[in-house]
């Protein structure tokens, strides 16, 4: 045992000498590895080191050669030939340039400067060369002159100035072009707007936006492929500025001439004092009209409020131009560029000449608005002759107030519509609906006196001057509905909308303050419905229960058949009833308008309706009776339908259905379920009333279901 460890203890032994002997060899091997590596590593450096060399080498001696290329294209007058040697040299790496090397090998008696200083010389010297001979073109106007020279400065890295004289020559031309049109313009030296010239300042900037359009449009092309969208933009921004500053001068000029600083306070007399108790009894009378009133010239306002709102048009138009020309060269979307606010171009808006503009247009349309419903109220005018007869003042408020919304709309200035559209409507609740308020509510305070009512029946009702003025009015209210309707239509038309206001995000914003005038037409609304319940209630309400009265009195609905033919042939109903709707309404037919007309009918069906839901329930009748009451209350409906639209057929369906039960031919049976259910106005109790009148009950097996369904 004692053997066997020992021989495997000496095995072991041997391993490890093995082992030790491996790993001697592997360090021998490793080393010389390593150093064979070293020695390739030492060896590729070289290599790079001398193909770098040559390429060196072969650099400096293309730079002496380009540089002597260079001078002699320079004295040979060749600067297109320059600048493209200039370009080559400018790409080649820096460190050749200025190498010490280079330094060394280059220079030559007739071009002693190291090569740094000499491509330096060669630029200034082309560059001098580029912005004379552009200036030279420019004063002649030779365009291909120009361009020549123009795209050289970006081949010898001097876009800067090739920009900056570009901007200089298109500011110039812009500043030309303002001087040819105010020298075209003349010395106009009028203290009013002069028709014949009142658009001047419109066409002359109208003429500017469009010139300077014009020209970014030309040479955006010739930039964009010499010099890129950045220098594009540079340019845009340079060409914006003068166009501005020349614009404002132009602006000074029409504030001058339109003496727009003189613009005074007006205290709207007459609007204050129409709402005293006896102003508009007096209304035609010429006293009313002030000397105030009189000096203004509201022709010569609403020129210069056009002149303004066009001249904002076409800023708008410009604006949104420039924006656009931004958003392509930046390739962003203009919300984005929108949110830089000392972006000179979208500052457009803000600019000091534009924002005066839009506080004295604001200012002169809401005057505007307002001494014009001042005016139209002054010079209003009952046409009585027309059916149905109405106010002056109705047609010209409203023609201004659809201009003023199309106005308004054609600036292309969102705050100035919001704030005109909502001062607008103000005055129109304040001035237009609170005059007519008033008169309303005058007219209403002698139609309720009971001294009018005296002896006024349906025979002898008289047509006077008050009753007149009082339909006037509610047709007055019921044309300005439509009227308001259809401007507001108008005005949130997409399509037109779209031309001022192009940007999907505007429409909403757009939309609002338009629609807000509709609140105009709800409140005229209401103001017509009071005075249609009144003029109901005082003329027409107790003459028509009194011929309902005297004609239901004194008929009798107990008859035989002898009295029923003869009643069949005379039809005291057509001639009773008729008699005396036809005085009551006939008035109304042709002063009311049809919409009027129709709300009355209505009321009246109601009115006549209630009352013989009431009457059926007390008038003593026997079968024939019925029937004759069936003809007579389908006669009073009919005539009442006829002159109305068919909505008042639905006042007498109750009605219907009462005669339809009286009339039920119980000889053949009960009333059925089937024909119970279709009652849409009678509960089970109205049924019960009816039969009992019949003397003839439900059929026991109909009272469940009907009770269920009733």
């Amino acid at each position: 045992m004692l053997v066997m460890e020992l021989s495997a203890l000496l095995d072991l032994e041997k391993i490890h000498a093995n082992i030790a002997e491996f790993l001697g060899r592997l360090g021998e091997d490793v080393s010389s590895v390593h150093e064979i590596s070293k020695s390739m590593r030492e060896k590729k450096i070289q290599q790079i080191r001398l193909e770098w060399s040559i390429k060196y080498i072969k650099d400096v001696k293309i730079l002496k050669e380009w540089i002597q290329n260079l001078y002699f294209a320079i004295d040979q007058r060749n600067w297109d030939l320059a600048a493209e040697y200039i370009s080559k040299i400018r790409a080649i790496e820096a460190q050749v340039i200025e190498g010490r090397f280079a330094a060394a090998v280059i220079p030559t008696e007739n071009i002693p400067m190291e090569p740094k200083l000499t491509l330096q010389d060669a630029c200034d010297t082309l560059n001098t060369v580029c912005l004379k001979g552009f200036n030279q073109a420019a004063e002649v106007k030779d365009e291909k002159g120009m361009t020549r020279f123009f795209r050289l400065f970006p081949v010898i890295g001097k876009s800067k100035d090739g920009l900056n004289v570009y901007s200089e020559f298109i500011s110039n031309i812009v500043i030309q072009k303002k001087q040819k049109l105010m020298s075209a313009m003349g010395t106009l030296g009028e203290k009013l707007i002069d028709t014949k010239v009142s658009m001047s300042y419109d066409l002359i900037m109208q003429d500017m936006f469009e010139y300077v359009a014009n020209i970014i449009n030309h040479h955006l092309p010739v930039i964009r492929q010499h010099y890129g969208c950045e220098d594009t933009l540079f340019v845009i921004e340079k060409i914006h500025k003068k166009c501005i500053e020349q614009c404002s001068m132009i602006i000074d000029s029409f504030w001058e001439e339109r003496q727009l600083s003189l613009i005074q306070m007006y205290s709207f007399d007459f609007l204050i004092r129409s709402f005293s108790s006896t102003l508009f009894q007096e209304s035609n009378s010429s006293s009313l009209v002030s000397q105030e009133n009189k000096a203004i010239d509201i022709k010569n306002i609403d020129l210069l409020v056009e002149e303004v709102s066009c001249i904002l048009n076409h800023w708008s138009l410009y604006h949104r131009f420039i924006s656009v020309n931004c958003m392509e060269q930046k390739k962003n979307k203009v919300k984005d560029i929108g949110n830089d606010p000392d972006n000179m171009i979208l500052a457009t808006l803000k600019m000091p000449c534009y924002t005066r503009l839009c506080f004295i247009y604001e200012r002169m349309e809401l005057f505007f608005m307002r001494h014009s419903v001042e005016k139209a109220f002054q010079l209003d005018e009952q046409d009585t002759m027309s059916k149905p007869p109405s106010s002056s003042f109705v047609d010209d408020i409203m023609y201004i107030l659809r201009k003023i919304v199309q106005r308004v709309l054609n600036t292309g200035n969102l705050v100035l519509l919001q704030n005109v559209l909502t001062g607008v409507k103000r005055i129109m609740e304040m001035d237009y609906t609170g005059i007519i308020q008033r008169r309303i509510t005058v007219f209403q305070e002698k139609l309720n006196n009971q001294t009018f009512l005296k002896n006024q029946n349906y025979k002898n009702l008289k047509i006077d001057n008050d009753f007149i003025s009082f339909i006037i009015l509610l047709n007055n209210l019921d044309i300005s509905q439509n009227y308001i309707e259809r401007i507001v239509s108008e005005g949130i038309d997409k399509d037109l909308i779209k031309k001022k206001f192009p940007f999907e995000s505007d429409l909403t914003i757009v939309f609002q303050p338009i629609q807000a005038l509709l609140l105009l037409r709800d409140g005229l609304n209401e103001l017509l419905k009071d005075g249609l319940n009144s003029l109901f209630l005082v003329y027409i309400k107790s003459r028509l229960k009194r011929i309902l009265t005297d004609y239901f009195d004194k008929s009798t609905y107990i008859i035989n058949s002898t009295i029923f033919n003869d009643l069949e042939k005379k039809q005291p109903i057509q001639q009773y009833f008729v008699q005396g709707w036809n005085l009551i309404m006939t008035n109304f037919k042709h002063q009311l308008t049809h919409e009027n007309m129709n709300y009355l009918i209505k009321m009246s069906s109601d009115l006549i309706a209630n009352w013989l839901e009431k009457a059926i329930l007390n008038i003593k009748m026997n079968e024939l009776g019925a029937i004759r009451l069936d003809k007579d209350i389908s006669f009073i409906s009919s005539y009442v339908i006829s002159y109305g639209s068919y909505q008042s057929h639905e006042s007498f369906a109750k009605v219907y259905e009462m005669i339809r039960i009286l009339n039920w031919d119980f000889a053949q049976g009960p009333l059925s379920s089937g024909l119970l259910e279709t009652l849409r106005f009678l509960s089970i109790y109205d049924v019960e009333m009816l039969l009992k009148r019949c003397k003839s009950p439900i059929s026991n097996s109909t009272t469940n279901p009907l009770s269920d369904s009733l």
